[in-house]
């Protein structure tokens, strides 16, 4: 379930930057990386709680409820992040998007022609910063809502490994969409959000795709 969610947003949001010109800068990827990669294996550290509960887990991942609660959670970040995009590109304009492309596409060439400096290339934009902060939080939001704790298993404030780092990714979101370390946004690659209105937006998605996925797995379950 959780493996499926990442596979797809990741997907999803590769295939976005793709289209539109542009991509994941190196720090973005290795920050993001090192805090997803402890937080997977803090899964390992998982402990049955010393009682048995009278209540029984689902009896297969086949359950219907796992299945509406994958597509549901899906449809919430497929969702957030088509807005999210669309806010930036709206931002942008078409002269930016165009020139990002180009970009693109220049790098493309001379990576194809042996430049290995051009093949990680990379041309801050808004749109990359958007679908960076969306896409990071959608991946902490899979892990906090499909790890099934009490009454089966310890709740995730009970695993340390899995606590800290989910919470570092929550802070390191918030700190960047805040700019509140300048130096932070410039090593991550990321521009500075055009106005106030955007980052309360940015803000209400972040918190839509994680409250919403939340509730509706809750409820399927």
């Amino acid at each position: 379930q959780i493996l499926t969610l990442h596979c797809l947003i990741s997907a999803y949001s590769m295939s976005v930057l793709s289209l539109e010109g542009s991509r994941s800068s190196e720090a973005q990827l290795i920050a993001s990386g090192i805090l997803l990669s402890t937080a997977s294996i803090a899964f390992s550290f998982a402990r049955p709680l010393d009682r048995l509960s009278s209540v029984l887990p689902l009896a297969s991942i086949f359950h219907p409820a796992l299945f509406l609660s994958v597509l549901g959670q899906l449809a919430i970040h497929a969702s957030c992040m088509i807005y999210a995009t669309k806010l930036a590109k709206a931002h942008m304009g078409d002269e930016a998007i165009a020139a990002a492309v180009a970009f693109a596409r220049k790098a493309d060439k001379l990576a194809e022609a042996g430049d290995e400096e051009a093949a990680s290339s990379h041309k801050p934009n808004l749109l990359n910063t958007m679908v960076f902060l969306v896409e990071t939080a959608q991946q902490v939001a899979v892990m906090l809502v499909n790890y099934k704790g009490r009454p089966w298993m310890r709740g995730a404030t009970e695993n340390p490994a899995l606590l800290y780092s989910l919470a570092g990714c929550v802070c390191g979101i918030s700190v960047a969409a805040w700019e509140v370390s300048p130096y932070l946004n410039d090593t991550l690659g990321l521009v500075k959000l055009p106005t106030d209105e955007m980052r309360y937006q940015l803000l209400t998605i972040l918190a839509v795709t994680l409250l919403g996925s939340l509730l509706w797995d809750r409820l399927c379950v």
